[in-house]
């Protein structure tokens, strides 16, 4: 089963320091034996709901807020 992450490159996710979440794709397969699909994405809409802090991501349907580097690769060992 591939699992996915999308990364929001959105203006507001961006100027938060998305752009910041750098080597992500080696973290992960450093860290996990899965197969981890990194995509963009241009909004996941977030912002307008005002739940959380961006920059955002989503992994697996689940909502990453204040998404650094950490906080993604966090949030996917509790996943498993």
């Amino acid at each position: 089963m591939n699992h996915k992450l999308t990364i929001c490159c959105g203006t507001t996710c961006y100027l938060a320091a998305g752009d910041r979440i750098d080597r992500l794709e080696q973290l992960i397969s450093d860290n996990f034996d899965i197969k981890i699909d990194v995509v963009p994405s241009a909004c996941l809409g977030q912002c307008m709901k005002h739940q959380g802090q961006p920059p955002f991501a989503r992994f697996d349907g689940k909502i990453i807020s204040n998404a650094t580097n950490e906080n993604i690769i966090n949030t996917i060992k509790k996943s498993f």
